[in-house]
C-alpha cells in the first residue's frame, strides 16, 4: 500500500514522505462523556533525518486520502539520536481549540439564551466556528471586574447547559448542546456549510448528508470487547444553584436511590429560571441516575476499508453516530450503537490505524426520534415493559 498522505504541509511547505520511515499520529475529541474539552493535537516523527522543518507556531496541515485530518500549529520541536544512531524529528502540534485559552474575554453580559452568550464569546475570538449550543436556558446578567478566557467561560456554558466544544479536522472551532450531537459539523448538510471550495478535495455526494448511524464492518474492527458499567458516573441526587441572587434546588430520582444508594452532585450555573434548573437536572437525572453499558474503545483498519466506507470514518467528529455489528452473542448486545466521543489515529507506512471512543446516546439525551420508528409497526407489536429512555434504536421498541 502506498502512504495514505495526500499532504503534510508545514508552514506551507510539504513534506517529502518517500522513502522514509514516520509515524504520525492525530488525536481528536475526548477520551469519554465525563472528560472536558480538548485540543486535537498531532505528533509528527520523521526518522533518518535532522533537517529543521519546523519552528514554534508553524502552520500545520495533514490530509489523508484527500480528507483534512488536523489543522493547527507546532508546539514543540526535538531533534535526536535513537541507540543505534538513527536521527529522528519529533514535531507536536496543537489544534485551533488550544487558543481559546489565550483569548480573554470581558465579562459583561445582559440576561440571554445560551446560544446568544456562546455567540458573543466565540466571535470575540476571531477565530472561525459554527455555534450549535441550546436556545432552550436562559442565563442571568453577570458582570465581572476580571476578564476570563473563551475556554474557561465555554467550559461553564457546557457545564451549565449540557453540551459540549471541540475543534474539527479543518480549524473551527465548535459549541454543541447534547441532544443535537452530530448536527452541527455535519460537512454533508449544505446550510452548515462556512468553509471555502477549495477546502475540500473531494465530490460533494461522498459526503454523509444525513444523521444515521456510520456501520463499522466487522472485518476491519480490531478489538476484543470489553463491557463494563461504572458507578463514577451515577447522579440520583442534583443540587443546582442558580438565579441571581443564588437559589438552590434539590432534585432526585429515588427509584435510582433504592438501588444504588445517594449519589449526589452539585452544580453551580448561571442559569436564570426555576423552569430552567428544573429542565437541566431532568436531564442529568434521566442520563445519570442508572448505570449504562459501556463498549469503550474501538479499533478499526482503515486502510482495509472501501473508499466510501473509508470516507465516512474520515467524517467523523465528536457527537457523530457509530454502529458495531457482529458483537459476541454472550455480550449484553448483540450490536452498539454509540456516540463519538474521540479518536487517536495512527499513520505508518502501509497501515492507518483509528481508535474510536463512544459513549452511550443516553448520556448525551438521544434516543431514537418518533420519526425513525418503522410506520408499519402497530402498538401492539410494541414492547409495552419497555421505557422510552431505552429505546435508542428503532428494534428496541419492538416486543
Amino acid at each position: 500500500m502506498t502512504s495514505p498522505f495526500t499532504d503534510i504541509t508545514i508552514a506551507g511547505t510539504a513534506l517529502n514522505l518517500n522513502g522514509i520511515e514516520y509515524a504520525v499520529t492525530v488525536a481528536h475529541g475526548r477520551s469519554d462523556i465525563l472528560s472536558r474539552a480538548n485540543p486535537s493535537n498531532a505528533e509528527i516523527i520523521l526518522f533518518g533525518t535532522l533537517n529543521a522543518v519546523a519552528e514554534i507556531t508553524d502552520n500545520v496541515s495533514i490530509s489523508a486520502y484527500g480528507n483534512s485530518r488536523f489543522t493547527g500549529e507546532v508546539t514543540d520541536v526535538r531533534m535526536e539520536f535513537l541507540g543505534d544512531g538513527t536521527p529522528r524529528t519529533v514535531i507536536t502540534c496543537i489544534g485551533e481549540l488550544a487558543k481559546l485559552g489565550n483569548i480573554l474575554i470581558d465579562v459583561n453580559f445582559p440576561h440571554e439564551m445560551v446560544d446568544a452568550r456562546v455567540e458573543t464569546i466565540l466571535a470575540a475570538t476571531g477565530l472561525t466556528y459554527l455555534n450549535g449550543a441550546t436556545d432552550q436556558l436562559e442565563l442571568y446578567a453577570v458582570t465581572e471586574d476580571v476578564p476570563r478566557t473563551a475556554m474557561e467561560l465555554l467550559d461553564d456554558l457546557a457545564q451549565w447547559s449540557g453540551g459540549v466544544f471541540f475543534d474539527t479536522h479543518e480549524g473551527q472551532i465548535v459549541f454543541e448542546s447534547y441532544g443535537i450531537r452530530g448536527e452541527t459539523a455535519n460537512p454533508g448538510i449544505w446550510a452548515l456549510q462556512t468553509l471555502t471550495f477549495d477546502q475540500s478535495n473531494r465530490q460533494w455526494d461522498s459526503y454523509q448528508d444525513e444523521l444515521y448511524a456510520i456501520e463499522l464492518p466487522a472485518s476491519s474492527v480490531v478489538f476484543a470487547p470489553t463491557w463494563s458499567k461504572t458507578a463514577q458516573a451515577l447522579v440520583n441526587e442534583i443540587a443546582i444553584t442558580h438565579a441571581d441572587p443564588p437559589q438552590i434546588e434539590t432534585y432526585t430520582d429515588t427509584g435510582s436511590v433504592a438501588l444504588y444508594g445517594t449519589r449526589a452532585a452539585e452544580l453551580t450555573t448561571g442559569l436564570r429560571k426555576n423552569s430552567d434548573s428544573d429542565a437541566r437536572a431532568a436531564a442529568i437525572l434521566l442520563a445519570q441516575a442508572y448505570p449504562l453499558w459501556s463498549l469503550g474503545q474501538v479499533s478499526v483498519l482503515v486502510h482495509t476499508l472501501s473508499a466510501p466506507t473509508r470516507d465516512l470514518v474520515l467524517e467523523l467528529l465528536n457527537g457523530a453516530t457509530v454502529r458495531v455489528d457482529s458483537m459476541p452473542t454472550a455480550g449484553p448486545y448483540d450490536q452498539f450503537t454509540g456516540i463519538l466521543e474521540g479518536y487517536i489515529e495512527v499513520y505508518t507506512p502501509g497501515e492507518h490505524i483509528i481508535t474510536l471512543s463512544l459513549s452511550d446516546p443516553r448520556t448525551s439525551y438521544q434516543t431514537v426520534p418518533w420519526n425513525g420508528i418503522d410506520a408499519a409497526l402497530t402498538w401492539a407489536n410494541v414492547n409495552s415493559t419497555v421505557q422510552w429512555y431505552n429505546v435508542v434504536n428503532a428494534g428496541d421498541l419492538a416486543a
